[in-house]
């Protein structure tokens, strides 16, 4: 073979360099990362309670107001007897906050006249 003249061998020895080497194999697909399981929600808090003046159910809703010089005003108020209670509320407050304010008032007045 190095009789004809110099022309170079119809298989070179293979290359020696380790990058070399990995450039005509096929690479792996990287792997995919497993995805956490999604979280479970939080349940919902109720909007909607039972007046604790004439005692039906599902009739006190739950309003919010924002008042210019007072803030946020929240407000339950029962659509059958007309009850309500209304008490400044920060953000973080939800209805439930503000039904059990008015709760928690009643048996305070309660406490007071016996």
């Amino acid at each position: 073979s190095s009789s004809l003249g110099g022309t170079p061998a119809l298989h070179p020895s293979p290359p020696s360099s380790p990058a070399l080497r990995l450039s005509g194999r096929i690479m792996g697909k990287r792997k995919k990362a497993t995805k956490p399981p999604p979280k479970p929600k939080a349940p919902k808090l109720e909007k909607i309670f039972d007046c604790p003046w004439c005692k039906r159910e599902k009739t006190v809703d739950y309003t919010v107001r924002n008042a210019a010089t007072e803030g946020r005003i929240g407000k339950v108020e029962c659509r059958e007897c007309r009850e309500s209670h209304s008490v400044p509320v920060n953000p973080l407050e939800e209805a439930v906050d503000v039904y059990h304010d008015w709760l928690d008032r009643i048996v305070e007045v309660n406490q007071e006249d016996e």
